[in-house]
């Protein structure tokens, strides 16, 4: 197989975005107050810096807006391939502790920006040139990031064993985030706490100081610990520079040779993990089923040829058949490869996914690792990218066309490409929600239908599923969290059966 597969950069930039702060301009008149530089090491290799800066202006009548901004910056390779990642995050808000303005970016992409409105408790949303639209306010209370750190400070001077509050996480969309801390330790003031996210699947340990600051965090993410320790901006830098991890390497999940997999059209797999239990789901080709005397354990069918149905709801859902920030089908050059795609008026839904797929898999004519994440349109436009830009572009397309579509994190069997023996690599591909549509016009509910891209054939048996999503949290979805809890974790068998290939 081609070295096209894996996701495992997008599952680092997940944790990433979630361990390093719940941040979000103007510039004029902005006072430094603090500016905090982390060294990141992934399994105590370095792999990144973070960057926090707070900056203050005075407004009229002695009032102040405070401007928190975060940036995150990774360095690592995939087998040799070097690939740099650059996140920016921004939130302002006003001395009173209520929210003003937010905004994230990756690399050079589209920012996406929310305003707030406090008083009346209403947010708007705008992604880049867009006209901005309605945010849902959340439902309970939340701490701005300064409200945060003051919040802390407050509970940690008062000796507090158990702190709990709720903020705001950019990287997933703006949603509500619940963290709960428990001190691990016996001293009052500066202390170590197991940290508890309700939107991570995994339990950190941070240490505060008595301020509220951050000064060192850990996350065990399956290939060792995501660490994050406060430094000088010389030692941030130096560890960004020295990023040298392998990534790819980390997340393999060695197994015995399958022959002929790219024929192979249906076969089942027994999988285990040394998590609590395992949690993959029914959807298209794949059916579960869950050892009852052993949640750890589950045997996976999969049947390129059985398709399961779709929810009633699914084809008018908006978050399978709506633009986003990496599905954009809106984006020009998405539009512009799609009138490349030669679909005919008659042509059925199931078709024009399939031509859609192959017009994909050709185009993108360098199969590379050195984009962690783009969107779609970056992937039309550079014609380039590994798994990731195969699936969000194919999905873009598939919306631009009217197809409802979402993509899959999940693994994949490979072999050669630099990869020694035979191994399961972390991956992701697309679903199409095909025959949504009888002969007649009349609704009907469809059937999601598999699609990697970055094969020559449609879909082969060796894909176990972990999640489906619609990308709008871009790479801190909740479907890469809950790989995240799974790598190095997981070991996949062939199970002895009649596994039928196509002839």
């Amino acid at each position: 197989m081609s070295n096209r597969f894996t996701c495992s950069a997008a599952w680092l930039f997940a944790a990433l975005c979630l361990m390093c702060f719940t941040l979000g301009a103007h510039a004029q008149a902005w006072e430094l107050q603090s500016d905090r530089w982390y060294v990141l090491q992934l399994s105590g290799v370095p792999c990144g810096l973070s960057h926090e800066s707070v900056h203050r202006r005075a407004m009229r009548e002695g009032a102040a807006q405070l401007r928190t901004t975060g940036d995150v910056e990774m360095r690592f390779r995939r087998l040799g391939q070097v690939t740099q990642i650059a996140l920016h995050s921004e939130f302002i808000e006003n001395s009173r502790g209520e929210p003003l303005e937010a905004s994230v970016s990756q690399d050079a992409g589209t920012v996406v920006r929310w305003t707030f409105d406090a008083k009346h408790k209403r947010a708007t949303k705008q992604q880049g040139a867009a006209p901005p639209e309605p945010f849902p306010w959340p439902a309970n209370a939340w701490l701005t990031p300064r409200g945060v750190e003051q919040f802390l400070s407050a509970r940690l001077r008062a000796g507090a064993k158990e702190i709990s509050y709720t903020s705001i996480d950019l990287q997933s969309g703006c949603v509500p985030a619940t963290v709960t801390m428990t001190r691990l330790d016996a001293a009052e003031g500066e202390g170590l706490f197991e940290i508890k996210n309700s939107l991570v699947p995994l339990i950190a340990r941070e240490r505060y100081a008595i301020d509220g600051v951050l000064l060192s965090s850990a996350m065990p993410i399956g290939i060792g610990d995501l660490t994050s320790t406060l430094a000088t901006e010389r030692e941030a830098h130096a560890a960004l520079a020295a990023g040298n991890f392998d990534l790819l390497q980390g997340t393999l999940i060695a197994c015995a040779p399958i022959p002929n997999v790219t024929r192979l059209s249906r076969a089942n797999f027994r999988v285990t993990t040394t998590s609590p239990s395992i949690a993959l789901p029914d959807v298209a080709s794949q059916i579960v089923r869950v050892d009852a005397k052993s949640p750890q354990e589950a045997i996976v069918e999969i049947d390129v040829d059985r398709a399961n149905a779709a929810a009633a709801s699914d084809a008018l859902d908006p978050r399978w058949t709506q633009s986003n920030t990496l599905i954009d089908a809106e984006h020009a050059a998405v539009k512009s490869l799609l009138a490349q795609a030669k679909c005919k008026l008659d042509d059925s839904a199931r078709v024009r996914a399939e031509k859609l797929r192959r017009l994909v898999e050709s185009h993108l004519r360098s199969k590379d690792f050195k984009t962690a994440f783009g969107s779609a349109s970056e992937a039309a436009i550079s014609r380039s990218g590994d798994c990731t830009e195969h699936a969000v572009l194919l999905a873009a397309l598939c919306r631009a066309d009217g197809i409802p579509s979402r993509v899959v994190s999940g693994v994949v069997y490979v072999e050669g490409a630099q990869v020694q023996g035979s191994a399961w690599g972390w991956h992701m591909w697309t679903q199409a929600l095909v025959d949504v549509q009888g002969a007649t016009g009349k609704q009907t509910s469809g059937v999601w239908m598999d699609l990697d891209a970055t094969l020559s054939t449609r879909f082969h048996a060796a894909h176990i599923a972990v999640a489906v999503s619609d990308l709008s949290a871009g790479a801190a979805d909740p479907a890469f969290l809950g790989a995240l809890a799974l790598i190095g974790k997981m070991k996949i068998e062939l199970v002895p059966a009649e596994p039928k290939h196509d002839h």
